[in-house]
């Protein structure tokens, strides 16, 4: 009997996949568990995909047609999400019937992209990279206007500093990052020599790009550019040349899966799991020593130092 029960737990260990959530659950409770290893279907949990929205609105804010689709194509896939902005007010706003900007109105970039997502919008000061299994920017001239000045000034922009911390520590992290329609300027002036496609309709913002010393490759908008060196993974959108709102989802689609085969443990050169902030809370919960120790029994082998 107690042979038989080990070799099902063995088989049970075998077959474990072990998601960030499976890893940091176990090393923060006990490891004399009770455990029914009766057959079940079990739902794996994929994780949460981060979103920065620049307001509501294609003139003044977030491109909604592609906002939701970003939301669509991911939480069919079984991931949760949660959304940032900065708590700031739009430089500008515009009246979307008529095309012109309204002088006399005020309005909150994190308040405005709560008109799209149905659930509570978090201050992008709010932000940490390793809570999250991928980035995701949407586009609008919301990018332009209130995630940066690249309307104001194209040739020598400037991204908003929350804004640019965020890409550049998800980058830094390893963690991949997708951008559509116009969202893929911000990459280029924030990642060195990325590849990114930022359509076929506008050459002029491809030139600007370029100048910031992006690869730049032109798509139609149902095709994505994936620099894997990056984790980077960018596509037209409303960059392409007249496309159709079910020509922008599917090309969104596209990304999101391409961004979703770029997710994983973050490992270094030595093949060992980058945990991160879990580093510091295991610090804090049960001492390094301890921790180093259950992450030796994971891998099965003595860590390198």
């Amino acid at each position: 009997m107690l042979r038989r029960a080990a070799t099902i737990a063995s088989k049970s260990f075998q077959t474990t996949s072990f998601t960030k959530q499976n890893i940091a659950a176990g090393f923060f409770t006990q490891q004399n568990q009770i455990r029914n290893y009766a057959p079940a279907q079990v739902q794996v949990e994929k994780g949460t995909v981060a979103v920065i929205l620049s307001g509501c609105g294609y003139l003044d804010g977030s491109e909604i047609t592609e906002a939701v689709s970003v939301m669509v194509h991911l939480s069919k896939k079984g991931y949760k999400l949660a959304f940032f902005a900065p708590d700031i007010n739009q430089e500008e706003t515009y009246d979307h019937l008529t095309k012109n900007v309204e002088k006399n109105e005020v309005r909150n970039i994190r308040t405005e992209a709560s008109r799209i997502t149905r659930q509570n919008v978090l201050r992008l000061d709010q932000f940490r990279p390793q809570a999250f299994e991928a980035l995701i920017i949407p586009g609008g001239f919301g990018v332009a206007k209130n995630l940066s000045n690249y309307a104001e000034n194209p040739t020598n922009f400037k991204i908003h500093p929350e804004v640019e911390k965020a890409i550049v520590s998800t980058h830094e992290a390893k963690i991949p990052i997708g951008m559509c329609c116009i969202a893929p300027v911000l990459a280029a002036k924030a990642i060195p020599q990325c590849s990114i496609t930022l359509g076929d309709s506008d050459p002029s913002v491809t030139e600007h790009a370029k100048s910031y010393g992006a690869n730049c490759v032109p798509k139609s908008t149902s095709q994505v550019v994936v620099d894997k060196d990056n984790k980077l993974v960018t596509t037209p959108a409303y960059m392409g040349k007249n496309p159709t709102a079910f020509e922008v989802f599917d090309g969104i689609g596209s990304m999101v899966d391409s961004v979703i085969e770029l997710t994983g443990s973050k490992s270094d050169e030595d093949g060992e799991i980058d945990f991160g902030v879990l580093e510091e809370i295991a610090a804090k919960k049960i001492g390094m020593d301890k921790f180093t120790k259950m992450k030796e029994q994971f891998y099965g082998k003595p860590l390198s130092k």
